[in-house]
């Protein structure tokens, strides 16, 4: 009966679910990047492949760039 009368003091308390990050707007610097490390893609209007994606990432941490913090499908997106 103890534990049930415990359990009933956190009835009332209600856990909200963390809530996502919202959209992040790329920047200038990160646009000029995009054009620098996809320059073959916006020329040709292809989307590129994950390959592509994966060496200009890599490519943008060894320069120090921005490109990098960036999930792999958002670069995508934005490299169309």
């Amino acid at each position: 009966m103890l534990t049930f009368i415990a359990e009933m003091d956190h009835v009332g308390e209600t856990i909200h679910p963390p809530t996502k990050p919202g959209h992040q707007k790329w920047t200038a610097e990160e646009e000029k990047e995009l054009e620098i490390l996809f320059s073959t893609n916006f020329k040709n209007h292809k989307c590129p492949n994950t390959k592509e994606i994966k060496c200009a990432v890599k490519l943008s941490e060894k320069n120090k760039g921005l490109v990098h913090l960036r999930k792999l499908e958002n670069i995508k997106k934005s490299a169309i």
